[in-house]
């Protein structure tokens, strides 16, 4: 009689969690939500499989699933000059919510201030005018922001790692970007007796072309590449200069960097479906507090080192959470 029980509580466990999906909160007309996702095509954006993946486990852990409760209409790319336009699409769709990092999440901001914004990742949401503040953000905007004082710390530390008597390092910058990241690094800089020099590198060719011809003629010890507008829409002409000079290249530059330090994305992408449940069930995300993404990621590009002479210290492999052979 107990096993009978047993089997017939198991069998109707999946008509449990039905009935509880059937429960969510629904538009009007029963319609699916509607979620918009702008974001890169790389370096942890929407283009990437395991981080829309993580997204949607996320959800389907909350009782969303996908195409059912809600649908997701994707927009990417690394040309930081079509954000504006994919924006605009995505807006004409009349989306419910809108995911993005920090990058992409500003262009949706300067468009709308009444549909929610959930941040996929931020470097510092406050510095970008996307939140008052990380306790109450005060705005259409909150999610996740990741600790990037200690990751651009470490982006430092790996690069003296990879070249000792790293003298001269230059740091390619958007200059219409929030600044926290260049405070850190001058001070980190600063505190080892480092050179460091910054160059700008908006979305703009004039722009770019000014940078990378100064890369060129006066190479650095190594070179630091954040994620931004500028370093996205470059990306291939910056790892062009990479090759030519030789430099060893720490930072997030998909493809190009030796070592690449970032958020674990695909973990923040997970978390992020905690803020879209909660702002599907009735929150405000000016009432939700954004939160801090513990997680990060070393990633070693082996046949980037082996290609511009670079040596792996044992150090670094032993903290690698990925090595691209």
């Amino acid at each position: 009689m107990i096993r009978r029980r047993v089997l017939l509580t198991c069998a109707a466990l999946p008509c449990l969690r039905a009935r509880a999906a059937d429960a969510l909160p629904m538009p009007a007309g029963g319609r699916p939500w509607r979620i918009g996702w702008l974001s890169p095509a790389a370096a942890g954006g929407s283009g990437e499989p395991g981080v829309v993946a993580a997204f949607v486990a996320g959800m389907s852990g909350k009782g969303w699933v996908r195409d059912r409760h809600y649908t997701l209409e994707l927009r990417t790319t690394n040309d930081a000059a079509r954000y504006g336009a994919l924006a605009d699409e995505l807006l004409a769709g009349s989306p419910d919510l809108l995911l993005g990092i920090e990058t992409t999440a500003r262009i949706l901001r300067q468009r709308t201030d009444r549909i929610p914004i959930v941040m996929l990742i931020s470097i510092d949401p406050v510095a970008a005018g996307l939140v008052q503040s990380l306790a109450r953000p005060g705005t259409n905007v909150t999610g996740m922001s990741g600790q990037f004082d200690a990751i651009v710390a470490k982006w430092i530390e790996a690069l003296l790692e990879l070249v000792p008597r790293a003298r001269r390092i230059a740091y390619l910058t958007d200059p219409g970007w929030s600044s926290s990241v260049k405070g850190v690094l001058q001070q980190a800089a600063a505190a080892r007796g480092i050179e460091l020099e910054l160059l700008a590198i908006g979305a703009d060719a004039q722009s770019a072309q000014q940078a990378l011809r100064e890369l060129e003629a006066r190479p650095p010890d190594g070179l630091i590449v954040p994620i931004q507008g500028g370093t996205l829409a470059h990306a291939g002409a910056i790892r062009a200069v990479v090759r030519r000079q030789r430099l060893p290249t720490v930072g997030l530059l998909p493809a190009g960097s030796v070592v690449q330090i970032g958020p674990d994305f695909a973990a923040s992408a997970r978390e992020s479906a905690d803020f879209v449940d909660g702002i599907l069930r009735g929150a405000r995300p000016a009432d939700l507090p954004v939160r801090q993404a513990t997680n990060y990621e070393v990633t070693l590009n082996a046949a980037m080192a082996r290609e511009i002479g670079v040596d792996l210290p044992l150090a670094l492999r032993v903290r690698a959470t990925r090595v691209i052979e």
